[in-house]
């Protein structure tokens, strides 16, 4: 607060300095006396700048994507291992309660539908 009414400053410059390069700006920028956020010495640094972002984009998104295979394979696992359970229960429905093919069948309908959305399905009804 003192700084933005210009009560008070930094007694050392060196501290401006210090700042700019840590937050990767210019002194000018701090002070305020320009907009520009960002300064390189060179555009081939830009360029290692840009592609280093770009990278860490793009393995984040890669490990995302990666990630939702993954889950992807584990849930049509588990409802392929239920629609057999299910399938095994029914056949021998009268030694099983009913209550216990309603429970698999709403977690198998639960699963259904959460690879329905990892697979970017809307999960209208169109036929």
């Amino acid at each position: 607060m003192y700084y933005e009414n210009e009560i008070r400053k930094p007694r050392d410059e060196k501290i401006w300095t210090h700042l700019a390069d840590y937050f990767g700006v210019s002194v000018g920028y701090l002070l305020g006396y320009n907009d520009e956020i960002m300064t390189f010495d060179s555009g081939e640094e830009f360029e290692k700048e840009k592609m280093r972002t770009l990278n860490t984009i793009f393995l984040s998104e890669l490990q995302k994507s990666q990630e939702k295979d993954a889950i992807q394979i584990d849930v049509l696992a588990a409802i392929k291992f239920l629609e057999s359970a299910l399938e095994k229960l029914k056949k021998h429905s009268k030694n099983v309660k009913n209550s216990y093919i309603t429970d698999l069948q709403k977690a198998l309908d639960t699963l259904s539908k959460i690879a329905d959305g990892l697979a970017g399905k809307n999960g209208s009804n169109d036929k």
